[in-house]
């Protein structure tokens, strides 16, 4: 047992050590003069001593006949740990007890407890907070505090002032208050909402600026001057055909920046003038939400209809195909926040009024003509991802658990996790490993805040349920989970995610896409029924709550579906039915 041994005479040395300090205090205290007699309290017997010995015994310096000055020191005899002792020199007097002095000689006795007595040190003269003392009055005066401390080093001494004067300055200022109170506000909608809403924004200033001479007057006239001078760079940013690159980086950096400055009661800072926006200049805006089709004759004869963009050679028939109604309300959604972060009324004017009341009926009409649309060229109604068949995740479970592919380890887990948590991608990615544990024979997953609970407060108190599956292996969540941690052993130190790095989403996503699009596994998905052209992360997501729902004949109840979906109930079932563990942990299983 090597360690118990180091463990004893490290024990042995920590005893010799106090042993010969209590017995150098006990000779420098031997001959400590007797205080002065207190009220109702006898007089001790006097005593002659030189309270210079111990000040300068303590201090490791040489004994200048400090007897013979200033007045006597001051014993406690009710407290028999303390001993308060005055010394005086040339220049000041110094007030300094036995425990002071045990931790001066313990320090030179013993350089491993030095940082003890200077922690010591600095609890006894660290001074109250004060959030209204200036900051430099409290550094000098813990800096002349320290100056006349000559027992601890100068570095130590710079150290305690500094941190001293933090500690009294004042927490927060003005400034710092604004910024958090703005930083408040705007977190009412979450980051990835807000990206989503400044792209759309970022588009339609766009469509303004290419269109200012036929809506003009709508663009704040300092930010029109600076994507004047962002297009103009863009303009020699050119592609090898030698066109201006579609991406127009400056332009979109400039009204990136533009929101992100907005002043909800500073209209200076408004990019646009939407008191003047009108339902006319939104439509004309929408008109450009469209794609172009058109009909190709394949090798095999059969006439189909295709993208345009997906066309051979030059396209002169092509049609333009209304998007579908999630586009539409992207677009809405984008505008509703601009005016709400603006602090524009939407009954401000006529106008305004006039806008919102419209594009409501615009939209469901936009959405009938782009189904009739699609119905008469005949394309696919469906809007979005499908859903991935049970037999084809178990296909991508099997690919990637057989892979030799170190990042394949992290993406087997990111599937099946997906896949069992019913959950959106970007939750498993956010996922930390500080809420994971076990609970029986299933691991569990306490589930923050979501899209539809962005204050997590609806998982509040109750973790989803993960089980094994030792009958098939390649899906089991704790053979996955074990895998990842082995290979990612710096997990399990423990405050940090799950799936460590950055754009694990995007990440993921591409593992799947490059597995199930490659030309060695395309077929087998496509046999199983899944199309490579429909695939996406959200597919898991879409597959796990069909089969559970529908893929079996005996499912568990829907309401443990949508609790651990997250998704709402309609009417009051959402208020009366709750969560319950039988019925999570039927789902798990």
């Amino acid at each position: 047992m090597p360690s118990v041994n180091r463990m004893n005479e490290a024990r042995q040395q920590g005893a010799a050590a106090r042993a010969q300090v209590d017995a150098e205090l006990l000779t420098t205290n031997s001959n400590l003069p007797a205080p002065p007699p207190r009220p109702n309290q006898p007089s001790p017997p006097e005593n002659s001593a030189a309270t210079g010995r111990l000040f300068h015994s303590a201090f490791g310096e040489d004994d200048p006949a400090a007897s013979a000055a200033g007045p006597p020191p001051i014993i406690d005899s009710r407290v028999g740990q303390r001993v308060n002792a005055v010394a005086t020199d040339n220049s000041a007097q110094r007030v300094i007890t036995d425990d002071h002095a045990r931790v001066q000689v313990a320090a030179r006795t013993n350089p491993m407890r030095r940082q003890a007595a200077v922690s010591q040190q600095r609890r006894q003269r660290r001074p109250r907070r004060s959030a209204t003392t200036p900051t430099p009055a409290v550094a000098a005066a813990a800096a002349a505090a320290d100056d006349d401390d000559f027992s601890i080093p100068s570095d130590i001494r710079r150290e305690m002032a500094a941190e001293e004067a933090a500690e009294a300055a004042p927490l927060w200022d003005d400034d710092a208050i604004d910024r958090d109170i703005a930083h408040v506000i705007r977190s009412r909608i979450a980051p990835k909402s807000r990206k989503t809403y400044n792209d759309y924004t970022v588009r339609f200033v766009i469509f303004l600026f290419d269109q200012r001479e036929k809506f003009p007057n709508l663009i704040r006239q300092d930010l029109l001057d600076r994507l004047i001078e962002a297009h103009d760079i863009d303009l020699t940013d050119l592609t090898r055909a030698g066109r201006m690159k579609k991406g127009r980086k400056r332009i979109r950096q400039a009204i990136k920046d533009a929101l992100d400055v907005i002043d909800g009661d500073d209209a200076s800072t408004h990019p646009l003038h939407l008191a003047d926006l009108t339902f006319r200049t939104v439509a004309h805006y929408l008109t450009t939400f469209n794609k172009r089709y058109t009909r190709v004759t394949t090798d095999a004869g059969e006439e189909t209809v295709v993208p345009a963009l997906a066309a051979d050679g030059p396209v002169e028939d092509a049609v333009h195909v209304r998007l579908h109604k999630s586009s539409y309300d992207s677009v809405t959604s984008s505008l509703a926040n601009l005016f709400k972060e603006c602090k524009v009324p939407r009954d401000l004017n006529s106008n305004v009024k006039d806008l919102w009341e419209t594009i409501s009926v615009y939209k469901r009409g936009s959405t009938r003509v782009g189904a009739r649309q699609r119905r008469d060229l005949g394309i696919r109604f469906t809007e979005g991802k499908d859903p991935m068949p049970f037999a084809c995740y178990e296909l991508l479970c099997s690919i990637l658990h057989k892979s030799k592919t170190s990042e394949h380890v992290a993406a087997h887990l990111f599937l099946i996790l997906d896949w069992n948590m019913l959950s959106r991608a970007d939750a498993i990615v956010e996922a930390n490993i500080e809420l994971v544990g076990m609970s029986s024979d299933a691991l569990r997953f306490d589930v923050g805040p979501t899209k539809t609970d962005q204050e997590g407060k609806q998982n509040l108190d109750h973790p989803f349920h993960v089980y094994s599956c030792p009958e098939n292996p390649v899906m089991c969540p704790v053979l996955a989970m074990c895998k990842h941690l082995i290979v990612n052993d710096e997990v399990l130190k423990g405050k940090c995610k799950l799936f460590k790095g950055a754009n694990q989403y995007k990440h993921y996503n591409e593992i799947f896409l490059k597995i199930v699009r490659s030309p060695e596994y395309r077929q087998s998905f496509i046999d199983r029924g899944l199309d490579p052209k429909y695939f996406g992360t959200h597919s898991m997501r879409k597959g796990a709550a069909t089969h559970i729902a529908s893929g079996i004949t005996s499912s568990p109840p829907i309401a443990s579906i949508c609790i651990r979906a997250n998704w709402k109930m309609p009417g009051v079932m959402n208020r009366y039915i709750k969560f319950e563990a039988a019925g999570d942990q039927y789902v798990g299983r």
